[in-house]
């Protein structure tokens, strides 16, 4: 950007100064959130967090703005209880947005990453999957796929296997979950609105084969 001027005198001379995108010691940047009248309107510094049952039976994800939804597994050790079960082969866990809330200017991310989380909520080390041709593990983003004829299909999957098996081994009142970010948090104004196990149009879920 360029700021023209006149620099006063005898004879008045014309002047500017350019404003380069990426100079930071010439920036300010503030990003604000106007939620009121939405169902996470009661989102604050001191209520941080919100039950996906008291916002529409949905989780909304905005990291550029503060909101980030976070997915447990509450009832993952009721496998235990099982007389067949043995352990876990495989898990899947596949996220369902919720219906008309993208189109137009409101689309979906092309990429989500799932970052494992504690109590406290704060990013960790994202999920990620062995890729045979780069023979090494890499940040798994959602595999999206957009159900562009009934649009009832529409998805993000993930392979959380390795994260459950782990999480099933904990004998504590597990808190931890998994963060749903965008693949480039600080560059973007993606949203997106996940619905639950019990959202009555647009279900997550998890599937799990043992």
């Amino acid at each position: 950007m360029r700021l023209h001027y006149r620099n006063p005198g005898v004879i008045n001379t014309d002047a500017y100064i350019d404003f380069a995108i990426n100079n930071n010691a010439k920036q300010f940047n503030n990003i604000s959130a106007d939620r009121t009248g939405s169902p996470i309107a009661a989102l604050s510094a001191s209520n941080k967090q919100l039950f996906s049952s008291k916002t529409n039976n949905a989780g909304f994800s905005q990291y550029i703005s503060g909101a980030v939804a976070k997915i447990r597994f509450p009832h993952l050790r009721n496998l235990l209880q099982l007389n067949d079960f043995i352990k876990i082969i495989r898990a899947d866990l596949i996220l369902t947005p919720v219906k008309n809330s993208f189109s137009g200017y409101y689309t979906l991310p092309p990429q989500l990453r799932l970052s494992a989380t504690d109590q406290y909520n704060y990013p960790g080390t994202d999920l990620s999957e062995y890729s045979s041709s780069t023979s090494a593990n890499s940040t798994q983003y959602g595999n999206l796929y957009i159900d562009k004829l009934y649009g009832t299909e529409t998805s993000y999957s993930y392979d959380v296997t390795t994260y459950l098996q782990e999480q099933i081994a904990l004998t504590d009142n597990n808190k931890n979950g998994v963060l749903v970010l965008p693949a480039s948090p600080a560059l973007t104004f993606d949203r997106v609105l996940i619905g639950d196990g019990l959202n009555a149009d647009s279900k997550s879920k998890v599937k799990i084969y043992y």
